[in-house]
């Protein structure tokens, strides 16, 4: 039985990603899953700016303003991985406070 790695603490199948698109888009993280597997993850706009400029902040060698290539995706990715994983909740901006 293969095991994946959910980054994500909300998930929802494809079929009800599809009919609560928007909904999935607000606040943390959302992983979809088809036939029980991680196909994708949905998160909002500001969240993925959060992301991208704490990599940016970490990794000299990352940069957001262009939409690079799958091949180049993937090389973006490996080299933040590291990166990710030291992010702290103030890093991305998502203090709780009350």
């Amino acid at each position: 039985m293969k095991m994946n790695t959910i980054y994500a603490e909300k998930a929802v199948s494809s079929s009800e990603a599809r009919k609560h698109f928007k909904d999935c888009l607000s606040g943390e993280p959302v992983v979809v899953l088809s036939n029980n597997e991680p196909v994708g993850y949905m998160m909002s706009a500001a969240f993925f700016e959060g992301i991208m400029k704490a990599l940016e902040s970490k990794n000299d060698a990352s940069a957001s303003s262009f939409r690079p290539l799958s091949a180049r995706l993937e090389v973006i990715a490996n080299q933040n991985a590291q990166a990710l994983s030291e992010l702290s909740e103030d890093d991305l901006g998502l203090n709780r406070e009350s």
